[in-house]
């Protein structure tokens, strides 16, 4: 029995001492692969810093490389190209070429974070805080894709005119940045802080859930918002308080007469305010027909003037706001409570009052 069982046990060593070559060949070519990766790394970090433009863009897309064929030094090569844009686009230091557009490196650089594989970054928060990016937009513009910088520091950076359309921005901090006359078409900017200058903006149909405008309970303490457009974005809890609303564009120009009188359809709806902190807030003369404020808070809000026909107000805190010539007909006021509000010359024919509060008895129809 032993003399038969000598040849599968010799064939058995075999096959382990083949499967053991096999592992140390395999372990000695990762440890290779490794030290070629870590060479190749730090001569594009050297090439960084070359005072050519051709040497220092090889430098970027040389890492760009690594960072598709390591994902274990993906976090470390985003670090390294966040910080060489803080260094070369910061302020002066970033300046424009005689068209306008970004230095070479500053773009390539942008749209190598653009196009990174953001799972890959395992928590890495970026940072581009003060960084000079004015007119900025990805390489691949004409596609459904933008840069995501979800949780980037964006604090004090000049983003002013830059093509953010379809950018996430979940969760970033958007600080005194500059972003007057950017594009940022389907955005997600949810739990963002945007204390920032966003005059000319455009979010449409941005999901702006949660965001935040202002960082105290004075005027000047929220966002610029001349002339920004919120047409059909989502701005359900975001933080509006004490904030100047009165020359933003939240519903589409003539959208009232298509609501009300039935025109023909329109494809742009209304921003979305459910549940919106709108206290203080000022609102007066805005034209917002069909609008969703169910639930808002928009206690000692200057509403004057302003058309809110068939507009959702179910459950609207509106105690001591001003709605002195407020068109609220056909309005959904159930559940509001009006304690306070001053309501000289509103019309509130046809408007559902159920269990509204602080209503006074001469805007009550008779019984």
């Amino acid at each position: 029995m032993l003399l038969v069982s000598l040849p599968g046990l010799a064939a058995l060593a075999a096959l382990l001492f083949t499967w053991m070559q096999v592992g140390q060949a395999n372990n000695e070519l990762r440890i290779s692969e490794q030290g070629q990766i870590t060479n190749r790394f730090n001569a594009a970090v050297r090439n960084l810093g070359s005072e050519s433009m051709d040497v220092r863009l090889g430098g970027i897309y040389a890492l760009e490389r690594i960072m598709h064929d390591s994902a274990r030094d993906h976090p470390t090569v985003v670090s390294v190209l966040s910080a060489y844009l803080r260094r070369h686009a910061s302020g002066a230091a970033a300046g424009t070429s005689a068209g306008g557009a970004l230095p070479a490196d500053v773009d390539a650089v942008m749209n190598v974070l653009a196009g990174r594989s953001p799972e890959h970054d395992h928590g890495l928060s970026i940072n581009l805080s003060h960084t000079h990016l004015r007119g900025w937009a990805p390489a691949f513009s004409r596609t459904r894709r933008g840069i995501n910088l979800t949780g980037a520091d964006l604090a004090g950076t000049d983003l002013s005119q830059a093509g953010l359309d379809y950018a996430q921005l979940d969760d970033v901090s958007l600080g005194e940045a500059n972003l007057s006359g950017a594009s940022l078409f389907r955005a997600q900017l949810r739990r963002a802080q945007l204390m920032a200058n966003l005059r000319d903006a455009s979010f449409l149909n941005a999901d702006l859930t949660s965001a935040s405008f202002c960082s105290g309970s004075a005027r000047d303490q929220c966002a610029d918002l001349t002339d920004v457009s919120f047409e059909g974005a989502d701005l359900s809890e975001a933080a509006l308080g004490q904030a100047d609303l009165t020359k933003t564009t939240i519903c589409p120009p003539a959208y009232g007469s298509f609501l009300i009188e039935g025109e023909g359809a329109k494809k742009q709806r209304c921003a979305r305010l459910r549940g919106a902190d709108l206290h203080g807030a000022k609102l007066a003369g805005l034209d917002l027909p069909g609008v969703d404020l169910s639930n808002a808070v928009l206690a000692k809000a200057d509403l004057a003037r302003v058309d809110l026909r068939k507009a959702n107000l179910a459950g609207a805190e509106l105690s001591h706001s001003d709605l002195s010539g407020a068109r609220l007909s056909k309005a959904n006021l159930t559940k509001a409570n009006l304690t306070g509000a001053k309501l000289t010359g509103a019309k509130l024919d046809g408007a559902r009052l159920d269990d509204v509060r602080g209503l006074p008895s001469s805007f009550r129809p008779p019984s």
